[in-house]
């Protein structure tokens, strides 16, 4: 279906009415040989499985990435959060913007963490973050994102070679086997650049692994759409090209941030008391957003 772009204009224009890679420093730039549960190395132990992700009721894209370690999809309601009681999962981690459905976690005795990240790429902190998760939560540990396949590997792949569990490497090819995308340049970035975190910088990380983080609200997301939206229209009239003055910019990447913002903006409890009409373009511009993301990601420029 070919996006009109309609409702994503008209609400940019309501809208203006109202990387570099990070590093992190480290004593030891080689994976660590560290041991699982039954005394195996995880620095050479191989997932479970080598299939594509796997689909279970309420989840998608779910895979094991290493021994305890999985990824997939946002859980959809009690049915994804059951598959995940079934899977064994006792820590999720969300790495998307969405506020966690921490209570039908909890009613399964899980914990959820929420380290939101962009599809442009893992800041330090959140790298940090997610091997603390890793080395530290109960497991086994689900990470996702909201469709499972881009942000949610990247995540547990950065947090896995962060605590020593796999070599960069390993991480890129799980990426592969996940489906994620290499237009997000950003995230294969990451982990084919990640290093092994200090043991100690992981501990001295402040404050405690928070159940739902602080996402700015929906003012804030309906501005990072018009700023995004900007990058999106240049692009576009670029035949969705990078630009000459501003290579740093990927057509799919921009794409993902207008969808994930416009997304994470609609389900805010702030939106609703705009009138009718606004609720509308709303709607509409999320299913025309996600169409663009989707077009972009098959290649299919003349859809987008």
């Amino acid at each position: 279906m070919r996006v009109t772009w309609g409702a994503l204009g008209l609400l940019a224009c309501a809208i203006g009415a109202c990387e570099r890679a990070p590093t992190i420093d480290s004593r030891d730039a080689e994976p660590r040989d560290r041991l699982t549960a039954d005394g195996a190395s995880a620095a050479s132990a191989q997932p479970t499985s080598e299939r594509e992700p796997i689909e279970r009721p309420g989840l998608h894209n779910v895979l094991e990435l290493s021994p305890g370690v999985w990824s997939g999809s946002m859980p959809h309601g009690e049915p994804g959060f059951e598959s995940l009681y079934e899977l064994g999962i006792r820590t999720i981690v969300s790495v998307d913007a969405a506020a966690p459905a921490v209570d039908l976690a909890s009613s399964r005795d899980m914990r959820y963490v929420h380290i939101p990240i962009q599809y442009s790429g893992i800041e330090e902190d959140a790298q940090i973050a997610l091997a603390k998760a890793v080395r530290d939560l109960p497991g086994p540990i689900y990470i996702h994102c909201h469709h499972g396949k881009h942000r949610g590997p990247a995540a547990a792949a950065i947090g896995l070679v962060g605590v020593g569990a796999i070599s960069p490497e390993r991480g890129v090819e799980l990426l592969h086997i996940a489906g994620t995308s290499e237009k997000y340049p950003g995230l294969y970035r990451c982990v084919g650049e990640g290093v092994v975190i200090d043991d100690a910088v992981i501990t001295e990380r402040g404050g405690d692994l928070p159940e739902q983080a602080q996402v700015e609200g929906f003012v804030a997301a309906m501005a990072q759409v018009d700023r995004h939206w900007d990058h999106v229209v240049a692009l576009a009239g670029n035949g969705w090209q990078v630009l000459d003055d501003h290579p740093d910019l990927d057509p799919l990447a921009e794409a993902g941030l207008v969808h994930d913002a416009l997304r994470v903006a609609s389900e805010d409890p702030e939106h609703a008391d705009h009138n009718a009409d606004f609720l509308e373009w709303m709607r509409v511009a999320v299913e025309q957003a996600e169409a663009m993301e989707s077009a972009l990601e098959e290649g299919d420029l003349a859809a987008a």
